[in-house]
């Protein structure tokens, strides 16, 4: 189950500040996803936003192995 955004169980959020405590300074934000392969997804989709922010959306090349399972 993976609920909408905004919305969750409170232990979920709980989950969340405690990853926060034990990170390393700096990280501060939590991102839960529903399997493996939605992981990866988001990952990737993240990296590209961050590179495009930082006005360098033209690195898009990603590296992989070939028949390579990402989830």
């Amino acid at each position: 189950y993976a609920p909408a955004f905004q919305m969750g169980h409170p232990i979920v959020f709980e989950l969340a500040n405690r990853l926060v405590d034990i990170a390393p300074k700096g990280m501060d934000h939590v991102f839960f996803t529903n399997s493996g392969s939605e992981s990866v997804d988001t990952a990737l989709k993240m990296a590209i936003a961050y590179h495009r922010a930082r006005g360098e959306g033209s690195r898009t090349r990603l590296i992989g192995r070939e028949r390579g399972y990402h989830g």
